[in-house]
């Protein structure tokens, strides 16, 4: 059975890699489809679900989602993982400990059937374990390959688990052979990637829970008219609920309760977000504090 210190001795094979993309067009595809900020974020992405129940694809997105844009090492995965594996880990390759993140935070177990996983070859491996994994060709890309599925990658270009450099997860099928894919530690940073078949070694399928679901970008449309502006006191509103679902979503503590009202807890909520963000820190929801949060 492996152990942490062999998976971390094979650590420094993989995941060594610069921003410049695999996609000619990369920027302008992504561009197609989500939105951009320019100050140091690749991009945002977000979509609309009925549900967020555990182990399912929108909330393993949702989660990926949520840290578009972290950078550097040590940082919240790498911490993870090394509290329990070991200290090697903290200025590791973390990619994968970003993927392992997502499972266990989502929760969405699927996506790390065997557990937590650091070294990407041995992630791989899992899914073909499993026989839930498809060679990187541009026709196993257009039927496996759905929002949710595992990506792997072999910079040069094989299709075997043993050399992958790299993992990600996808987010849109472009249906041309190519993905879209959010993916951790690409220039040591979280970010949208495009990527096509000469660098998609192996297609790895969770078993989720429920059927895979086809994200689609949110707006940021004020859905008030002119003049109005959540504040406290606002009681039963469907507009608060889901500023309160993506207060927590954005890492505010204690966890909100989603239930319409708000308090004076939701209100010290926004107002650490919009601190955050650099925003005008005043409590209170309005179209600038609400597009930023649902961007």
């Amino acid at each position: 059975m492996s152990t942490p210190r062999e998976e971390l001795d094979l650590m420094s094979s993989v995941d060594v890699h610069e921003w410049p993309p695999t996609e000619a067009d990369e920027m302008a595809v992504l561009g197609r489809f989500f939105e951009y900020e320019p100050r140091g974020r690749p991009g945002v992405f977000a979509f609309r679900v009925g549900s967020l129940a555990p182990n399912t694809v929108a909330a393993a997105l949702n989660r990926a989602q949520q840290w578009i844009g972290t950078k550097g090492r040590p940082n919240m995965f790498t911490r993870e993982y090394a509290s329990k594996h070991g200290d090697g880990f903290l200025t590791a390759p973390w990619c994968d400990m970003y993927q392992t993140y997502i499972g266990h935070h989502a929760p969405a177990p699927a996506i790390i059937p065997r557990g937590d996983r650091a070294y990407t070859p041995w992630h791989a491996d899992d899914f073909e374990d499993l026989g839930k994994a498809y060679a990187g060709s541009a026709e196993n890309i257009r039927r496996f390959a759905k929002p949710g599925s595992v990506i792997f990658f072999d910079w040069n270009g094989s299709n075997s688990a043993s050399a992958v450099d790299h993992v990600g997860m996808v987010v849109q099928n472009l249906n041309d052979g190519r993905l879209i894919t959010v993916e951790g530690n690409t220039s040591d940073m979280v970010a949208l990637r495009t990527r096509g078949p000469d660098v998609i070694a192996v297609i790895g399928v969770p078993t989720y829970a429920t059927e895979i679901v086809v994200p689609k970008p949110v707006g940021s449309t004020w859905p008030y008219g002119a003049g109005v502006y959540m504040r406290k006191g606002w009681i039963k509103s469907a507009g608060v609920k889901k500023v309160q679902a993506e207060l927590n979503h954005e890492g505010y503590r204690p966890i909100l309760i989603t239930d319409g009202d708000y308090g004076t807890k939701t209100e010290n909520g926004v107002r650490w977000y919009q601190k955050k963000n650099r925003l005008t820190v005043d409590g209170v929801v309005g179209p600038v504090t609400w597009g930023r949060l649902f961007a």
